[in-house]
């Protein structure tokens, strides 16, 4: 396009023929560029810079008029009419503005309401940087009505008409105004006398960039363009409700460590520019609860995820059409097409066996899939579909080499998972790319047409990679045998980390091809297959690799969108409920289907004592009685008592065994250290100085025979307490971090009392702070997570349901139930404990 790097831009829709333009924002000037036929897109003309070049530009549009605002000196605000593209006849044209305003010269962005007529210039070099309002109803003549230097400087800001559920609010005109540590959320409805609601933190703040609210005005997403650290791309979710007093109600952590610039939500979307991490659309359905889900990406910088500025600068997703406009600093301008609304329809749950599979080849590949011919698929897989930060790795080796399409990158070749010749090398099944992965050329001739299964690996032949990533082949047992591939007896079996892909791709195959191929024994023992189906769960980049084929060749594979549906069309038989976890402590032999009943607390599960349930349950010093116990009883709790006066930190002290094994802690840079210390006759683990956002992270504790989970902690400062220091106590449930209670002000010492915690399998509870280099010192002790055993009680006699129902009012279960099994209390005072019990 010229002009230098891109930078930011915005969308235009010609109201006479429909015609959809973009914007584009460049160093030395702004482009505009038709991108009706997105494939073609032609660009129409350059309006140069007012003054000089600059890092940044930016623009908006209203009345048919763009509107645009630049960091270079004496800029001021250009204006120029959009109609004037229709009379390009020679494009690319050279314009001039149609009218320029020089009440401020340099500003780092500019906001427009559209439905107020006023514009917005933020970051410029009046009102301290604050709003610089202007009247813009007739687009040629902008009109200074008004201004808000409250706050200081303002990076950017959205405006609206407020239609939300604030009803203090309603009918006003409000600024949400992003300001490099704040959201600030103002009322500018008289312009000449702004008034601020709210001015909000968070605990996270480094640089407060940008947001946009949700449609419906209730929510609004922040992105903060200096918080990424050893953190992944963050977006923070606050509750409007009241805009007076917004609520941090969550964090969405992407998948990168990209930086985050530019958000704008739409019918039920997200959609983030994120610098090298690129285009990332995120789903909307859940964001009451605090939580967002990626749904799409495109990267426009493939080479790397990292936290640098290239790549996204800002994306424009309002066309009618639905295609989507991203900037790309280095590399101009992107025309996108997201694919959001096409998931396939979930089966009936009364299919199983045959007709399931039938059901899902209907209505998940006919009239779906894409025959892109054999060389076709193969470009599609070397170069996108299993790309990895610019390479490519082999199924059976790990081998990796440089992504790009072609359609035989020597030394890797296609293997076909099904062997071609069971199907006499014909499309559609020798096209699918379901059915290929790249292959290092000997292990992929080695294999040959050899069905799976598990080899002896005394006599087998490795296939893998050495440290520096070569490939090579011994027969010997290499120490990291699970990396390897071997092959014995006309058997090949995959390292590990690609059994349940196999897997999943075979099961796929005979589902789509059911009758080209033979049968599915030929290419391995279904058994084994699932076996490896569950040993080996759908990773991130089998999801990726699934939306990724879907983009090529149309359709997707369901056994890696819903793994369950492998068990119903393949192992369907009459289910037995019960508990199916052999490590849990009420584990049923019988049980097929889990019932969700299972009880792991607390250690092992050893039967020593030959009672049915396990030792855990029959010790009368044990933390609770399993499925016998009631109420909230402790799955876990730290006191520090155990280890007092303990250093930790850069000075070199030592941790002891026992607080590493309890605790993972991250100091990341802190001037001090941690250490356990005696307050209040305490003992607490404390954080001096800590100049880094610092994290205690407790052991993996086991919850999945508990409900109703809860978790307290104490906490207490003392010290210079300053606006940047906090102190935040989190739980990490199966991977997803919940913010249980936060504090970014001088507390003194408080008791946070059991606060509730999502349901899961794994919890680790959390603790974060950062105090100054003033002697603030942060501690907390008694850290402790509470449930309830998972057990039902229908009739409230604190015992579970499958231990009452005795008509003995001699024993410690009587009930009006009619009589099963009368118990008596054991020599721990426990009705139906060991001694007492059932055996």
């Amino acid at each position: 396009m010229g002009g230098g790097d891109a930078e930011d831009l915005w969308g235009w829709t010609d109201p006479e023929n429909g015609k959809e333009y973009a914007i584009v924002g460049m160093a030395a000037s702004t482009a505009f560029v038709d991108v009706s036929s997105p494939t073609s897109p032609v660009v129409m003309g350059i309006l140069p810079s007012h003054t000089g070049s600059s890092l940044w530009r930016d623009v908006k549009v209203h009345n048919d008029h763009a509107f645009i605002v630049s960091e270079a000196t004496d800029h001021g605000l250009q204006v120029f009419d959009l109609t004037r593209l229709r009379d390009v006849t020679n494009p690319p044209a050279n314009f001039t503005e149609d009218a320029h305003y020089d009440g401020f010269g340099n500003a780092h962005n500019i906001a427009i309401n559209e439905q107020s007529g006023r514009a917005y210039a933020v970051g410029s070099n009046t009102f301290s940087g604050g709003l610089h309002i202007l009247d813009i109803s007739v687009p040629t003549n902008p009109t200074l009505i008004g201004s808000f230097a409250e706050d200081g400087y303002t990076h950017d800001a959205q405006i609206v008409n407020y239609s939300g559920p604030d009803a203090t609010h309603v009918g006003k005109e409000i600024a949400l105004c992003f300001n490099e540590n704040t959201v600030a959320i103002v009322d500018v409805t008289d312009a000449t006398d702004p008034l601020m609601l709210s001015n909000t933190s968070y605990g996270a703040a480094q640089y407060t960039h940008q947001g946009w609210l949700t449609e419906d005005q209730r929510y609004l997403l922040v992105n903060d363009e200096g918080d990424q650290g050893t953190i992944n791309t963050r977006t923070y979710i606050f509750d409007c409700l009241d805009l007076d007093a917004p609520v941090l109600i969550g964090t969405h952590v992407g998948s990168s460590l990209a930086i985050d610039h530019n958000l704008y939500n739409h019918q039920g979307y997200c959609y983030q520019a994120n610098y090298r991490a690129g285009l990332r659309i995120l789903d909307l359905e859940d964001v009451s609860n605090g939580a967002l889900t990626e749904v799409a990406y495109f990267d426009v910088y493939p080479s790397s995820n990292s936290a640098q500025f290239n790549g996204a600068w800002s994306v424009y997703p309002f066309f009618a059409s639905g295609n989507v406009i991203v900037s790309h600093i280095e590399e101009g301008l992107f025309v996108l097409r997201p694919n959001l609304s096409n998931a396939p329809p979930t089966p009936p749950a009364d299919l199983t066996l045959e007709p399931l599979r039938n059901w899902l080849k209907t209505n998940w590949y006919d009239g779906l899939h894409n025959d892109l011919g054999y060389n076709g698929a193969r470009e599609q897989m070397y170069g996108s579909v299993d790309e990895s930060s610019g390479q490519i790795e082999c199924v059976y080796t790990g081998f990796q080499q440089a992504s790009e399409f072609v359609t035989f990158p020597d030394p890797i070749n296609a293997e076909h998972l099904v062997p071609q010749s069971f199907y006499g090398s014909l499309s559609p099944m020798r096209s699918d790319i379901w059915s290929l992965r790249p292959s290092h050329q000997s292990p992929n001739s080695a294999r040959s047409n050899n069905p799976f299964g598990e080899v002896d690996d005394a006599s087998a032949q490795w296939y893998g990679v050495d440290a520096q990533g070569n490939y090579f082949s011994t027969g010997t047992i290499p120490a990291n045998a699970d990396d390897f591939s071997e092959l014995s007896n006309g058997v090949w079996e995959p390292r590990e980390s690609q059994k349940g892909d196999v897997a999943r791709a075979v099961y796929y195959f005979y589902t789509m091809y059911p009758t080209q191929a033979g049968a599915i024994a030929g290419v391995c023992d279904p058994q084994t297959l699932y076996s490896w189906h569950l040993a080996d769960p759908v990773s991130a980049f089998e999801l990726q690799r699934n939306d990724r084929i879907e983009a090529a060749q149309g359709n997707r594979n369901p056994y890696v969108d819903d793994p369950n549906l492998v068990f119903r069309a393949w192992y369907f038989t009459q289910a037995v409920s019960g508990c199916t976890n052999a490590a849990a402590c009420n584990y049923n032999v019988d049980a097929t289907a889990d019932d969700g009943s299972c009880v792991v607390i607390g250690g092992a599960c050893d039967d020593g004592d030959a009672l049915t349930l396990g030792d855990v349950y029959t010790n009368c010093s044990a933390p609770n009685f399993g499925c016998q116990g009631t109420g909230p009883t402790t799955i876990w709790e730290e006191t520090f008592g155990g280890f007092p006066n303990l250093g930790y930190g850069y000075n070199g002290n030592i941790n002891s065994a026992a607080a590493e094994t309890e605790w993972n802690i991250n100091y990341g840079g802190a001037t001090d250290y941690f250490y356990t210390s005696t307050l209040n006759g305490d003992t607490a683990f404390a954080g001096k100085d800590l100049d880094f956002d610092c994290t205690w992270t407790s052991r993996a504790i086991n919850v999945s025979g508990f409900t109703d989970l809860q978790a307290s902690v104490n906490l207490s400062e003392t010290g210079n307490w300053e606006n940047a220091d906090f102190i935040r106590f989190e739980a990490i449930v199966d991977g997803t971090t919940q913010e249980l209670f936060s504090v970014s002000n001088d507390f003194g010492s408080l008791q946070v009392s059991p606060v509730a915690v999502n349901a899961g399998n794994i919890v680790q509870l959390r603790v974060v702070t950062r105090t100054n280099a003033n002697g603030e010192v942060s501690y907390f002790d008694d850290v402790r997570l509470i449930g309830v055993p998972n057990c039902d009680d229908s009739d409230g006699d604190g015992l579970c349901d499958a231990q009452d129902g005795c008509s003995d009012v001699t024993a410690c279960n009587f009930d009006d139930l009619s009589a099963t099994e009368c118990l008596t209390n054991d020599a721990c005072g426990i009705c139906g404990g060991p001694g007492a019990v059932l055996e």
